[in-house]
């Protein structure tokens, strides 16, 4: 078995703010949470 493996982490973005966000704000909430994720490198 080798000992080293390529690990590869995802990046899952979902609306997680107030239930009073209108549909608009809620896709920019995503937007910028996947905005974030790129920023760290995720690729998936």
């Amino acid at each position: 078995m080798d000992s080293q493996r390529d690990v590869e982490f995802g990046f899952v973005a979902a609306p997680t703010g107030d239930m009073s966000l209108t549909d608009g704000e809620t896709y920019d909430e995503v937007l910028a949470d996947c905005e974030l994720g790129q920023e760290l490198g995720y690729g998936t």
